[in-house]
């Protein structure tokens, strides 16, 4: 017990520790606006269509998630463990993959846009919504 006790004070004495460490995430995300279309429009004629070409021509993707919202398409793209070679690689084929949809609507604004998805940018960890009725006064 006391060998446990005495390697796990060396073990948190000698943990290097780092105010804002550096966290790398093997991620992407793809964006694209559809103004004046509903969530559901935007699914079928937006998102639908990338996803399906992000799964045929991408490899070493271990999960795939998007949000269809009034106007906009956000695809979250996560890869496998890979190195970074292999990294920007698979980021590369994945931008080609998107600009070869050919069956999306001509209203989008600009191309889809493809980001590496970087957590430094102050991405929000959790979003709360508070609604309710408030009467006019």
């Amino acid at each position: 017990m006391i060998i446990i006790i005495v390697f796990g004070l060396y073990a948190w004495i000698n943990l290097p520790r780092e105010l804002t460490p550096e966290v790398s995430v093997q991620s992407a995300v793809v964006t694209t606006l559809y103004p004046g279309a509903s969530p559901e429009e935007v699914e079928k004629l937006v998102t639908a269509p990338i996803e399906d070409a992000v799964e045929e021509n991408v490899n070493k993707v271990d999960l795939l998630f998007s949000t269809s919202s009034e106007g906009r398409s956000v695809i979250f793209v996560d890869f496998e463990e890979i190195n970074d070679r292999d990294f920007d690689k698979e980021l590369e084929n994945l931008r080609t993959a998107v600009e070869q949809v050919n069956e999306l609507p001509e209203e989008i604004l600009d191309d889809p846009r493809v980001e590496e998805f970087d957590i430094s940018f102050g991405f929000p960890i959790l979003t709360i919504v508070v609604g309710g009725n408030i009467a006019e006064t």
